[in-house]
């Protein structure tokens, strides 16, 4: 690991991390100080730098904590190659971004370790968190040298900002976990110029006008659909997926984020027959399963089973075309809980194939005590993620989301958390031994845009089975989501 700094001038290029709002930077050269400049690498001191993180997101919190922790361990290359002999610069990046809650996804093997530097910059390109010239990083992003820089093609974390400067920390430095400290050769900054901010409407329209494609932007901006869940209830935001859909506006969006049932009806809307399958929470044939079944819990059974959901009845009764949603490039991102930290995550680095990808579907509507055990994917297990963030919007926002729209399931009006709930929640995760709930993440900045379910609309309980009800709650979702998108 090591330490650089360096000024952002006309040479520079500075770029987002993957998971945050933030930079790669491509650096002029720098200069060792006299006196550290014959020392051999062993004898330079290694002091991590002072770093304030006052204010910063969660996520950006945690990137720092665990730098400064393998910092302190000093540990080989090997470590974070999984016993590669490689260069490890970016095995280092991806290892902290696992260990933070925000792993990678290779694109060749599928896997949370991206080991070159290379492919690193292709994965935050196609993701569109990669800011070019002029954007000034924060503490947690990655940074990513440019070939010709004295250090090669080299990647470490921005730890800290100072005016023009900033100080990293990386791996393979030196071939070992060194610090460098150079002085720097100031040279003037461009001033970039900000674009005007266009709300969330005027960002669509934008796109569909100029035939922008997903996977292939260069507008700099990530736009979020964000979809709302509460297990019937989410018939309302299906509706609002299926008006998103029908007005053609799907192919401007970069990803879409769920929670528990929104997680389903991303789902549908991201395998390309939206507008065919979202009608059908309130089908007979549908309800006929028997996914939702109180009474089944007097037999020792579950009051919810999303294993029959997604393995039965996404099979052969509405079947999901898994394939179409692995191969979309506008990507899903269902949220769930880990049963252990109980902090919010998004699955879609664990979604590798079609088996991943009906797990994930499973652990993000794993409500507890009603749908059993919590699911295990990529090594952790899961619950339900409405239980710490029940419509995404610190998720996509902390990933680099510029706009958010987002469908929701109940009217815009204050309303009162289940305190009967919330305590047998806190029991069942004292239970097992989880830790305490932590405190909700604080969304960051952007545009963002909610439709509401209108006043006055009939409630619809999270375990209904009123298929005409639910079909109704659809229809009013759908107007609701035409009319608010044609007002705007």
């Amino acid at each position: 690991m090591g330490l650089r700094k360096a000024v952002l001038g006309v040479a520079a290029v500075i770029a987002a991390l993957v998971m945050l709002v933030g930079g790669l930077v491509w650096f002029s050269s720098t200069y060792e100080t006299p006196l550290t400049k014959h020392l051999p690498a062993e004898l330079k001191p290694r002091v991590f730098p002072a770093v304030e993180t006052t204010g910063l997101e969660p996520a950006r919190v945690r990137i720092l904590e665990n730098v400064r922790r393998e910092f302190d361990a000093n540990r080989p290359g090997t470590h974070y190659s999984e016993g590669v002999e490689e260069p490890w610069c970016a095995d280092f990046v991806s290892t902290v971004l696992r260990d933070s809650g925000l792993p990678l996804r290779n694109p060749n093997s599928g896997t949370w370790r991206i080991p070159g530097v290379y492919t690193l910059t292709e994965y935050f390109q196609q993701r569109n968190t990669f800011r070019p010239n002029g954007h000034v990083p924060a503490p947690g992003d990655v940074v990513l040298y440019a070939p010709g820089h004295q250090l090669g093609q080299h990647t470490n974390f921005v730890v800290a900002v100072d005016g023009g400067s900033v100080i990293t920390v990386g791996g393979n430095q030196g071939g070992d976990l060194g610090v460098h400290l150079p002085t720097l050769r100031h040279r003037r900054h461009r001033r970039v110029r900000e674009p005007r901010r266009m709300n969330v409407i005027a960002a669509l329209r934008a796109r569909i006008a100029s035939d922008s494609r997903p996977g292939e932007r260069s507008d700099g901006l990530r736009i979020a659909l964000s979809i709302e869940g509460g297990g019937s209830r989410s018939a309302y935001s299906a509706g609002m997926a299926m008006a998103v859909d029908e007005l053609g506006l799907l192919p401007a969006f970069d990803a879409v984020y769920g929670t528990s049932g929104g997680a389903l009806n991303a789902a549908w809307l991201v395998s390309g027959e939206g507008r065919r399958w979202l009608p059908s929470w309130g089908w007979d044939d549908v309800l006929a399963e028997r996914v939702v079944l109180p009474r089944r819990v007097l037999r020792g059974g579950v009051a919810v089973d999303t294993r029959h959901l997604v393995e039965r009845v996404y099979s052969a009764v509405t079947p999901m075309d898994f394939a179409a949603i692995l191969a979309n490039p506008i990507t899903l991102h269902p949220l769930a809980v880990d049963a252990h930290t109980r902090r919010a995550a998004d699955l879609a680095p664990h979604i590798v194939d079609e088996e991943t990808l009906r797990s994930a579907l499973r652990a993000t509507t794993a409500l507890p005590l009603l749908a059993g055990p919590p699911v295990r994917l990529g090594g952790r297990e899961w619950f339900d993620g409405g239980l710490a963030e029940k419509v995404p919007l610190a998720t996509p926002i902390a990933q680099g989301a510029t706009h958010v729209m987002m469908l929701r399931t109940v009217c815009n009006e204050p309303r009162k958390s289940s305190r009967a709930e919330k305590w047998i929640l806190d029991a069942y995760f004292t239970a097992r031994r989880a830790a305490p709930e932590p405190v909700p993440a604080t969304p960051g900045t952007a545009e963002v845009l909610q439709i509401w379910v209108p006043e006055g609309s009939p409630a619809v309980g999270r375990l209904s089975n009123d298929g005409p009800l639910i079909s109704r709650a659809v229809q009013i979702g759908r107007d609701a989501a035409t009319a608010a998108l044609h007002r705007a």
